[in-house]
């Protein structure tokens, strides 16, 4: 066993290893600066500035405006129109006519009963 005095004696080397070196932080400026995505280097508080409450009344809702629709003179498109045809080879009528793994997969009962116990355990 070491004594107390050598272990006091010893220089403290912490437990926790930082990796890399030290940060060096930025001194910060006495001036006010524009900030970088500012627009034609705009300072903050400047004449040139609009106050928040003025900015946000630009956005109040807008007026819904009725549409006038022109439907009369034009012709419906047939191009869109759906036409019941019979199916060609290859496709197919509905999810369950695919291949199983192209099909949904259902719950299992070990799924179930996860999910009913309130997760994996």
């Amino acid at each position: 066993m070491r004594s107390t005095c050598v272990r006091l004696a010893q220089h403290y080397t912490p437990m926790i290893r930082f990796i890399g070196g030290r940060h060096h932080h930025t001194p910060h400026l006495n001036e006010i600066v524009p900030h970088p995505c500012a627009e034609n280097g705009l300072l903050p508080n400047s004449k040139d500035t609009i106050p928040a409450g003025e900015f946000l009344k630009s956005f109040r809702p807008f007026k819904v405006i009725p549409y006038r629709s022109r439907s009369e003179t034009i012709q419906p498109d047939n191009r869109y129109k759906f036409h019941q045809r019979p199916l060609q080879e290859g496709e197919k009528s509905h999810a369950y006519e695919l291949s199983p793994r192209f099909q949904f997969k259902g719950i299992s009962e070990d799924e179930m009963e996860f999910i009913n116990g309130g997760g994996a355990l």
